[in-house]
């Protein structure tokens, strides 16, 4: 591709124009083409004290006011980086910054995630990228639903699979709905 940046990561599900590709071995790689938008990669962890831990890892070029419409694209190991945490940050000191991407998947443990920025690949962590300047992305969320009817409560289900919602079968109550 002779990319400048490419974010990507190991995932155990993948979607890509009508296919689907779900608990499989999958690798999701990011790459766009911005003219007029600056990059910025960098390589996050989370970091434990005695005060509880902070994010380490953010660049020099990056301290001080962002441009407007600065935006994150960020991959994170989902056993020890605390996306909850750096949401909530930005939510404070940049809220007008929209951070997109999401958590990598396909690991079962710590240690077994796979993460990749332009020519590394880590196993911790979060890969990400700041956008600013002209900035053509634009952010979605692909296979959303809305809520439907009255909340009911689950009478019987099996891991994943619901068989009883409000003691009737749940297709009798989705046809109903």
């Amino acid at each position: 591709l002779n990319a400048t940046n490419v974010v990507g990561c190991k995932c155990e599900t993948a979607i890509a124009h009508d296919l689907e590709y779900e608990e499989q071995k999958c690798l999701v790689v990011w790459t766009a083409h911005l003219p007029g938008c600056d990059l910025v990669p960098m390589h996050l962890e989370f970091e434990r004290s005695s005060d509880g831990g902070a994010i380490v890892g953010w660049p020099d070029e990056i301290n001080g006011p962002w441009p407007a419409q600065s935006k994150l694209i960020a991959i994170a190991e989902p056993f020890e980086f605390p996306m909850d945490g750096l949401l909530e940050r930005f939510n404070e000191d940049r809220p007008d910054v929209e951070i997109l991407g999401g958590m990598a998947s396909g690991a079962l443990s710590p240690d077994e995630s796979r993460l990749l920025l332009n020519s590394e690949t880590f196993q911790k962590g979060a890969v990400v990228i700041r956008t600013s300047g002209t900035n053509y992305i634009q952010t979605v969320v692909s296979q959303g639903c809305r809520p439907i009817g009255e909340p009911m409560i689950v009478t019987q289900s099996e891991r994943n699979i619901l068989y009883q919602l409000g003691g009737e079968p749940a297709l009798v109550k989705l046809k109903k709905i």
